[in-house]
């Protein structure tokens, strides 16, 4: 019967056969220390990059196509009309495009921006019933946002506007396009705490595996030794 090789127990895996135990493995990360402490630094960074990653943020608006008061029906906010649903989305459309981003991007304003038909459902089950438009904009500060969106909602008037006025609609029969409420500027939630822990579990991992890489190179001069897993 073969003897376990000296200063082994016996039921310890050897590196040629099975496999190593934990506590050579931790001993091999610890005699290339070094390797592990420049992929920490590294890792440090990256989560010093996380914590300060720059806040963006998001105003968000919403306009109603107003149809023209009329003898039965003075009030135009009693019942939104279905029939404007078709018409709020083709304005929406008109603003959505390079030329209008361009527009933004000419008066310092933010590209990010979106102007789309309240969907009062589901991305499976879309439904759309009301002539209702949600102009959405993301910046770097919430001056420009704020700024962002404004611009938007005065296009997508000048749009309804000259949409109308182009067929002759008289000023009585227009249809006007209101703010429901002011816009609503808020940061972008964020979580800092879950990134840290992924990026420090990968730089853990990382640094491992690096040290024990390196441990496995030959070392120059030791012939056929250098070719050895160098575990012991």
């Amino acid at each position: 019967m073969r003897s376990s090789p000296p200063g082994r127990r016996s039921g310890e895996a050897s590196v040629e056969g099975a496999g190593v135990t934990f506590w050579e493995t931790f001993a091999a990360v610890a005699r290339r220390w070094y390797v592990v402490a420049v992929v920490l630094a590294l890792t440090a960074g990256a989560g010093w990059g996380v914590l300060h990653r720059p806040v963006r943020y998001e105003s968000r608006s919403v306009l109603v196509f107003v149809p023209p008061a009329t003898k039965e029906r003075p009030n135009a906010y009693q019942s939104f009309r279905a029939d404007l649903v078709p018409t709020a989305e083709i304005t929406a459309r008109a603003v959505s495009t390079p030329q209008v981003a361009a527009h933004l991007r000419a008066k310092g304003l933010s590209t990010r921006y979106t102007a789309v038909i309240s969907n009062l459902g589901s991305e499976e089950q879309p439904l759309y019933t009301r002539p209702t438009v949600v102009v959405t904009a993301t910046a770097a500060s919430a001056a420009t946002a704020r700024r962002t969106t404004d611009e938007v909602t005065r296009l997508v008037r000048a749009e309804m506007l000259g949409r109308q006025r182009a067929v002759g609609v008289r000023e009585q029969y227009l249809i006007s396009v209101r703010e429901a409420g002011a816009p609503v500027v808020r940061p972008l939630a964020t979580r800092p705490k879950l990134a840290l822990v992924a990026v420090g579990l990968l730089g853990l991992g990382i640094a491992v595996a690096a040290a024990l890489a390196s441990h496995r190179l030959p070392r120059p001069g030791r012939g056929r030794h250098a070719r050895r897993l160098a575990f012991t």
